[in-house]
């Protein structure tokens, strides 16, 4: 921040001794907020041979002072029949429309009309560096000799002149950094919310001034190199644009506090590009898995730029087992399934080891089983195997282990409950009597389910349907033979004849 604050006293002080080898007159350069806009109907198709594009176009352009601005060395005339080159006196200003080729720029001069062609680019230099060569050249050839105090000024002149765009040069490449590093890091959508709820604020109108500086102030200064008398006049012309240093100077004291905060530190300071004699280092600090990738470096100036990369992969840090979620004690009646769960944050994954009474639980044991879906370990007990006992599990990996347990207790059915399932007899059997030969029914009525009911005549048990009737009734008393007519259906079909003669044969049996 106050890399700013510095450029803006050394633009004043620079202008200050500008002014005073600089003559005041009308300038006819149009109020910064104007465009630079022209068509050029020139034909730009040319054939390979002279190593020049080969399109055909016609140029359109309508922008702020974008175009490069360069400065011709020496003369150049173009060869006897080259049409399409145009001719150039040293020190003529002109604006370069295409350079993909070094052996031949196409150009436009600054003067009125301005003219368009192709020109070796090697006749050219950056204004920064035109001047640095021409102050070069009057060192060496002007040491000895004796100057009038015009031909001093005038030299004096175009040295401030060429301090003055260096330093605006300079500027405009510092602010950009601070454009393309700090700006875009608060732009990140990823940046914290405290930093982003204040992101405004700590910006501050820092695209603007680069902006004016890039785009307005630096190509005024560099289009008008041919005659330095007309830069002071852009100071004045410009100088409501300058509020935007009041602007900044005015909100600095408040971003100052904001960068105090922790959180805001911490954010800013994650990236950090510092440069050592030559050599630029990159440090970024909490990276994340998802920050793996790509890490390029570009390199750049006037001439071109060079470009280098390389893998950046990000590893999760290692840590030891620690259970999140830890089994719970479980009480359960006997007969019914237990079950216990458990879950630990490891990196590497932990591996989980059950025991049941100290006794180590495998995959072969039976009444024990354990399965574990995604990172989640779960043992499920039969308690008609296992009784009350204590429950505890393991979380290993490389860097350590963690343990944890539970109880298990495994208790009998509750009297009650058990008496709660005895068949209920809701109608129950009632005294009858009949006459020899008749038929007795007797019906009960049960309040329960999935019953079998026995019965049973003077203690011993009834079977339904007696196949062996014949053989059993010599075991059979007279009193069961009423039974057995309401019961079997043999009986039933017997007329009273028949039923008189078996009870006299019974007799006779027994007898």
């Amino acid at each position: 921040m106050n890399l700013a604050s510095r450029r803006q006293r050394q633009y004043q002080r620079k202008y200050n001794s500008y002014r005073k080898y600089t003559a005041t007159e009308d300038v006819n350069y149009a109020a910064h907020t104007s465009r630079s806009s022209y068509r050029s109907e020139s034909i730009t198709s040319r054939s390979s041979d002279h190593g020049r594009s080969s399109s055909s176009e016609i140029i359109s352009v309508s922008e702020t002072r974008s175009l490069p601005v360069y400065i011709a060395t020496q003369d150049y005339i173009p060869e006897p029949g080259d049409i399409e080159s145009i001719s150039l006196e040293q020190g003529q200003i002109v604006e370069v429309l295409d350079k993909k080729n070094a052996a031949s720029w196409l150009i436009r001069t600054k003067a009125r009309p301005p003219k368009s062609g192709w020109v070796p680019g090697s006749y050219f230099e950056s204004p920064t560096e035109y001047y640095k060569q021409r102050k070069r050249t009057r060192e060496l050839v002007n040491s000895d000799l004796n100057l009038t105090d015009e031909q001093e000024a005038i030299m004096k002149r175009d040295q401030v002149y060429h301090d003055l765009l260096r330093s605006e040069e300079e500027f405009v490449n510092e602010l950009r950094t601070i454009v393309d590093i700090y700006l875009k890091a608060l732009d990140d959508e990823g940046i914290p919310d405290e930093v982003k709820e204040k992101k405004n604020e700590l910006m501050m109108n820092l695209k603007q001034l680069h902006n004016f500086h890039a785009n307005i102030m630096l190509k005024g200064l560099q289009y008008y190199s041919d005659d330095p008398n007309k830069v002071g006049q852009t100071f004045t012309r410009l100088s409501r644009d300058f509020d935007l240093h009041i602007q900044f100077h005015h909100n600095l004291p408040h971003v100052k506090e904001l960068l105090k905060e922790k959180t805001i530190i911490d954010f800013l300071q994650r990236v950090k590009i510092r440069e050592f004699d030559g050599s630029w280092k990159l440090e970024i600090n909490k990276l994340t898995t998802e920050e793996s990738g790509i890490i390029s470096c570009v390199a750049e100036n006037s001439e071109g730029s060079s470009e280098t990369s390389a893998h950046l992969t990000v590893s999760k840090k290692t840590f030891a087992p620690q259970f999140e979620d830890r089994p719970k004690n479980v009480t359960v009646e006997q007969g019914q399934e237990a079950r216990f769960q458990a879950h630990a944050i490891a990196l590497p994954e932990p591996v989980y080891q059950w025991f049941i009474g100290g006794r180590k639980i495998r995959e072969t044991m039976e009444g024990a089983k354990v399965e574990t879906v995604n990172g989640v370990s779960t043992l499920v007990i039969d308690t008609k195997i296992f009784d009350s006992s204590t429950i505890s599990v393991t979380a290993t990996n490389s860097i350590g282990v963690d343990e944890t347990g539970a109880l298990l207790t495994v208790q009998e059915k509750a009297m009650e409950e058990q008496q709660m399932n005895i068949p209920v007899i809701t109608k129950a059997l009632y005294d009858q009597t009949v006459k020899s030969g008749e038929m007795a029914n007797f019906e009960v009525s049960v309040e329960s389910n999935e019953i079998i009911t026995e019965w049973y005549s003077n203690g011993k048990q009834l079977i339904d349907g007696m196949p062996e009737l014949w053989h059993e009734l010599i075991k059979i008393s007279s009193s069961d033979i009423v039974i057995f007519a309401e019961l079997w259906h043999e009986l039933v079909i017997m007329s009273s004849s028949d039923l008189v003669i078996l009870v006299k044969k019974w007799y006779e049996l027994m007898n």
